[in-house]
C-alpha cells in the first residue's frame, strides 16, 4: 500500500485531510465515515468542513441535532464544524483527531499537504478516469502526493482502472450504506490507511 506518513501537530491532535480528484466522488461521505470510525475506537474526534459546499449545514438540519454553537454540532459523539475558514482554524488538544473535508481544487491542496494523513478519493468508473489522470498530471510530482493514500470509492479490487494511471496501490471501498456505522471490511481499510 502507499506509504503512510503520520505525526502529531504542535497542539497534540493528529490531522487527516480528505481531498477529491473531482466533485461528487465522496469526500464528505468518507470524511464522516473516518470520523465515526475513529470515535468508535474511543478517540475524541472533530470533522471540519474546509470547503464551501455547506454539506454539514444540510446534515445538521436533517439529523435534527442540537447545536453546540453557530459553527458546529455534535452527532454520535463526533463534533462537526461547518464552513471553517482559515481565520477560524485553531487546532487544540481538545481532540485526538481532526478530519478535514477539504473538497477539491487548488485551495484544498494546501490543507492536504500539511496534514499528518493524506487521503485522495476518486471514482473508479470509465467516465471519471480523465479526472484521475488530470489530478496525477497536476500533482503527481509534489512531495505530499507521494505520501498520500488513494481510495477508489464505490469500487472493488477487481475493477482497478485507476492503478494504470497513477501506478499506485489503491484502497477499494465499496458503497458505505451507513456513513455513521462503518462495516467490518471498510473498518479494515481505514485501519490500514490511518494505522490504527
Amino acid at each position: 500500500m502507499p506509504g503512510r506518513k503520520e505525526g502529531t501537530n504542535k497542539a497534540g491532535g493528529k490531522t487527516i485531510a480528505v481531498i477529491g480528484v473531482g466533485k461528487s466522488v465522496g469526500v464528505t461521505y468518507i470524511s464522516i465515515s473516518i470520523a465515526h470510525y475513529l470515535r468508535s475506537l474511543g478517540y475524541r474526534v472533530a470533522v471540519l468542513e474546509r470547503n464551501k459546499e455547506s454539506h454539514f449545514s444540510y446534515l445538521e438540519k436533517n439529523l435534527w441535532v442540537n447545536r453546540e454553537n453557530e459553527k458546529g454540532f455534535r452527532y454520535q459523539g463526533v463534533d462537526y464544524y461547518k464552513d471553517v475558514g482559515e481565520e477560524e482554524l485553531l487546532i487544540s488538544s481538545r481532540y485526538d483527531y481532526y478530519v478535514f473535508d477539504v473538497g477539491t481544487g487548488r485551495n484544498a491542496i494546501k490543507e492536504i499537504a500539511r496534514a499528518n494523513c493524506k487521503i485522495v478519493i476518486g471514482l473508479n468508473c470509465e467516465w471519471r478516469m480523465d479526472e484521475i489522470q488530470e489530478f496525477y498530471d497536476t500533482y503527481g510530482k509534489e512531495e505530499w502526493f507521494r505520501q498520500a493514500n488513494f481510495i477508489m470509492n464505490m469500487s472493488n479490487k477487481y475493477n482497478n482502472k485507476g492503478n494504470k494511471i497513477i501506478r499506485e496501490d489503491f484502497y477499494y471501498i465499496s458503497y458505505i450504506w451507513d456513513k455513521f456505522k462503518v462495516k467490518p471490511e471498510v473498518r479494515q481499510q481505514f485501519r490500514s490507511i490511518i494505522g490504527l
